[in-house]
């Protein structure tokens, strides 16, 4: 197994994702029931990457190295500035919610 390290600039963060480059030869796919979940690794952080998974089949399912189960993409970190209003302007969508868009 390969070990180690990553320090990320203080303007990244690294966001931990499920792999979207699965290859036929993982047998650890979304459709095994074995699915990968959101990670974030800020700049500062010294240690161990670890990716948390969860099993949503009945099924018990292996994990062996070399298996491609999550993939580590580093972003710009950006810091947003907000202000608080009592007025927003109106838009298309206006307060519709999940699917309200109709796509």
């Amino acid at each position: 197994m390969m070990v180690g390290a990553l320090r990320l600039p203080l303007v990244m963060r690294g966001m931990m994702l499920a792999s979207t480059t699965r290859r036929p030869s993982t047998p650890i796919t979304l459709a095994s029931g074995v699915t990968t979940l959101a990670g974030v690794i800020d700049p500062g952080y010294r240690g161990e990457l670890k990716v948390v998974m969860t099993n949503l089949s009945t099924e018990a399912q292996t994990v062996a190295p070399g298996h491609r189960i999550a993939q580590l993409r580093i972003v710009e970190r950006i810091q947003a500035n907000f202000e608080e209003t009592d007025i927003l302007e109106d838009t298309e969508r206006g307060e519709g919610g999940f699917g309200s868009t109709g796509r």
